[in-house]
């Protein structure tokens, strides 16, 4: 299985139904939007199941793309399987832009909040951090400080950098 994902951000790929398996070498390319070399990873399987990132570096593009994975080895017993079929196809999304936001002024008997602050509507998110990746919520009381605003696509689930403001 492998999910979408944004540019600038890694993806993941899980594996299942191996069975017995508790470590393997797996090698995989990526074709589409972004072309990536066969990949060699060794990894660890619990239950079954396990998984791995497909760096971002190798994700710089926008567009349509494929994973194929190409082999597997049990490293437990150097066993070697040639895999022909095993493919997914996965969209590498764009970011939206940085919000436009200014300096807001407020006065403190009004008790204004995260939600008195322009932009807002449910594509915007603000943050007490450029680092922070949760959310304030809209009640929340302003104090002279900055904030950080970022837009997130709804579909995509894509964020923008963030945009500082000080109230």
């Amino acid at each position: 299985a492998i999910k979408d994902g944004c540019l600038g951000q890694p993806v993941n790929v899980e594996l299942s139904g191996l069975g017995t398996l508790t470590n393997i070498t797996l090698s995989y390319s990526v074709s589409g939007s972004n072309t990536t070399i066969s990949q060699t990873i060794p990894l660890v399987v619990s239950s079954g199941n396990t998984s791995f990132l497909i760096p971002a570096s190798n994700l710089t593009n926008t567009g349509s793309n494929t994973v194929i994975i190409t082999d597997m080895t049990n490293t437990g017993n150097s066993c070697t399987i040639v895999i022909n079929t095993v493919s997914k196809n996965f969209t590498v999304n764009p970011i939206p832009n940085n919000p436009t936001a200014i300096n807001q002024e407020f006065c403190e008997t009004d008790s204004p909040t995260i939600a008195n602050l322009i932009p807002n509507g449910n594509q915007y998110k603000w943050f007490d951090s450029s680092t922070s990746t949760i959310p304030l919520p809209l009640t929340t009381l302003l104090k002279s400080a900055p904030y950080y605003v970022k837009e997130a696509n709804a579909t995509t689930g894509c964020d923008s950098g963030a945009t500082q403001i000080n109230v």
